[in-house]
């Protein structure tokens, strides 16, 4: 990896197991831990029955039942400067497969892949990476994409830097599919 660490992909659990309380290679001292974001799968479900139930209420009698949840958080909206609840809740799963569904008493809910939107950078308008890791020489305007102005001021047209069509940077409904 471009940090200096080794990756190294285990086949069981047991064999994680084992990687995982190694603490010298010959006579190095190493550290060894799970890889943050390769080791769990996130999931999206949606249900009316749980609009008043917390997160940590939601973790901790999923985790009874079923042992391996890691976290809940609740995909919230902002309306008029107020945060409204809805029913969808993200759940991170500490497992590879993502289960087709849960139930908690009488109620079963499907699962289905959580895919987040795509990271942009407020900086050159690009997606991939973020501001604090841009290499563009100059911001760009995120309507227009023209530098040296912010989008707030912005009476230019819209144009999109990555395709150069009539909406802005972040349009949702970008031609691409992006």
């Amino acid at each position: 990896m471009k940090s200096g660490d080794l990756l190294v992909e285990s086949s069981s659990c047991k064999q994680s197991e084992q990687l995982l309380s190694i603490t010298k290679f010959g006579d190095i001292p190493i550290a060894v831990s799970a890889h943050v974001s390769l080791n769990y799968t996130r999931g999206v479900m949606s249900s009316d029955e749980f609009l008043m139930v917390s997160d940590a209420e939601f973790v901790s009698e999923l985790e009874a039942q079923e042992g391996s949840r890691l976290a809940a958080r609740r995909i919230t909206l902002k309306r008029d400067g107020q945060t409204i609840l809805t029913r969808r809740v993200i759940l991170t799963f500490d497992t590879l497969v993502l289960p087709k569904k849960i139930s908690t008493g009488y109620i079963s809910c499907d699962i289905r892949p959580y895919i987040p939107h795509p990271v942009r950078c407020f900086k050159c308008q690009r997606f991939g990476h973020t501001k604090t890791t841009c290499h563009g020489s100059s911001a760009l305007c995120s309507r227009c994409s023209e530098p040296e102005h912010e989008e707030t001021i912005c009476k230019n047209p819209e144009n999109c830097f990555d395709c150069k069509g009539n909406h802005t940077s972040y349009s949702k409904t970008f031609p691409n599919g992006n």
